[in-house]
């Protein structure tokens, strides 16, 4: 009698080499498509995306690494992810306008310089009032 033996179980991510979970990638992707009514969807377009975005994570994160030992501390901070993502060009385009939120909140530095833009566009549009009026009373 041969016994069969029995084969281990292993996931998509382990076959590709991915950490990040490829089957809730491809679940997220196919309740999406369900909401535009697209019929199927690949069975790589799981695959594809987690790598996609564990290639991303690692970069930020390796730049955020050599940011704070570059400040000699131990302790990566939202300001080094931050500096890490502007330092590329790539990621900076794709950042940009976007903020990194600290415990719900905003970071100050976002926040006074979202106030300093108002106050800027504010001040423009006066003067470009200013400088009508001025122009239709000297006429």
């Amino acid at each position: 009698m041969t016994q069969k033996t029995k084969k281990l179980s292993v996931n998509k991510s382990a076959k590709a080499g991915i950490t990040l979970p490829v089957t809730r990638f491809t679940r997220i992707f196919k309740k999406a498509a369900k909401v535009k009514q697209i019929d199927r969807v690949a069975p790589e377009t799981g695959v594809y995306s987690a790598a996609f975005c564990e290639y991303i994570i690692r970069t930020v994160l390796q730049k955020a690494v050599e940011v704070t030992y570059e400040k000699k501390r131990k302790q990566i901070s939202i300001q080094d992810v931050q500096t890490a993502i502007h330092s590329n060009p790539d990621l900076d385009k794709l950042a940009a306008g976007k903020s990194i939120l600290l415990n719900d909140r905003l970071p100050a530095s976002t926040i006074s310089n979202a106030i300093i833009t108002n106050e800027v566009k504010k001040a423009r549009e006066e003067s470009k009032l200013n400088t009508t009026e001025e122009a239709t009373n000297e006429a």
